[in-house]
């Protein structure tokens, strides 16, 4: 593995195991707390959350690693014949997955979440669809970025 690829399979690994550990936090302790507190101070953290995330520093580890999946995904097809293209391949569509995961679910759900007053009935009633469902996807997210740094971690020489 020339020092180019292995470059792109360590950063891609750790830009995947720090997404990961992000969805781990909301899926192991984050969502259960929110989901504890009366139902208006639940949404308004959230609401909270949702625009803190959007800074240069989390969305470049989020988005610099689906650049390198998709990269890693690429070598992988045009170069089958190496040792590591089938990890690279796996690791990367898992990665993808938590993105697409999280740009098809997860995403539209905070953006329904963002314009709603938290006192009204109609906001409670949502968030309550709201913490069962973003957390499942939370789920799913969590568990393809893991073992897409599990994959990463075989493709390595």
């Amino acid at each position: 593995m020339n020092i180019l690829l292995t470059s792109l399979t360590v950063v891609a690994a750790v830009g995947s195991g720090l997404v990961a550990g992000l969805f781990f936090t909301f899926s192991t302790f984050v969502m259960k707390a929110l989901g504890q507190v009366a139902p208006s101070n639940g949404i308004e953290s959230m609401q909270a959350i949702n625009i803190t995330v959007m800074n240069p520093i989390t969305m470049g580890v989020f988005m610099g690693t689906a650049v390198l999946s998709l990269a890693s995904v690429v070598f992988a097809v045009f170069n089958w014949s190496s040792p590591s293209s089938a990890w690279l391949m796996v690791g990367g569509l898992l990665y993808l997955a938590s993105f697409i995961i999280t740009a098809a679910g997860n995403i539209p759900m905070n953006d329904a979440l963002a314009p709603m007053d938290a006192s009204t009935s109609n906001a409670v009633e949502y968030w309550q669809h709201y913490l069962k469902r973003w957390t499942f996807l939370n789920h799913l997210r969590t568990c393809a970025a893991a073992l897409a740094v599990a994959a990463y971690a075989l493709a390595m020489p």
